[in-house]
């Protein structure tokens, strides 16, 4: 897994302007929170992209298409959301990785920034959130996040949740990926849809 940020260096305000960036573009409906109906609301755009045909079903030919237009590595259709909470990964953990595993560890900091518990991220707790991860990774407390540091914070992370090289769970029977056994996303529909 590549570093998306390259060789730069981050800084705190950089990274605080990014966060405001990202929270503007997942609050879909501009209501001021991350919430249910902005996930529904992007599910919904996404399904179009799919439905190239504007029937309101995705045939199985359009489902295979949207995975061929989709690179390697997951930058093709916009998987921004990721899993049901979605998007934290894109804004909070950003220059950290990507791909399936960024689903979910979108999920599990959306969640972790609703410091309320009300269901809902205001831009708030979505900023507070992400300067918060950023802290956490300026090991030097110098105001920047470099390459270095952050490979050390994802690689800490990844001991903490127990993850193993290759982003799965460690452990008999666990998760190789984040999307099934294969990590290629959800099951293909039925024939002849």
């Amino acid at each position: 897994m590549g570093d998306p940020m390259g060789d730069k260096t981050v800084t705190r305000a950089e990274a605080e302007a990014k966060a405001r960036e990202v929270f503007a573009r997942l609050d879909v409906n501009h209501d001021g929170k991350i919430d249910k109906a902005d996930r529904e609301a992007k599910m919904a755009e996404h399904f179009k992209m799919i439905d190239t045909d504007g029937n309101g079903s995705i045939s199985q030919a359009e489902f295979m298409a949207s995975h061929e237009r989709k690179p390697r590595g997951g930058k093709g259709m916009d998987h921004k959301m990721g899993g049901p909470e979605g998007g934290m990964h894109e804004g909070m953990h950003e220059g950290m990785g990507g791909g399936k595993r960024g689903a979910m560890m979108g999920y599990v900091m959306l969640r972790m920034a609703d410091a309320n518990k009300d269901g809902a991220v205001s831009r708030d707790e979505f900023v507070a959130a992400a300067l918060a991860h950023f802290d956490k990774a300026d090991a030097n407390h110098d105001g920047k996040v470099t390459p270095e540091e952050r490979k050390a914070a994802m690689k800490a992370m990844h001991e903490r949740m127990g993850h193993d090289r290759m982003g799965g769970m460690k452990g008999k029977g666990g998760m190789r990926g984040m999307h099934g056994p294969m990590g290629d996303g959800p099951p293909p529909p039925p024939p002849g849809n």
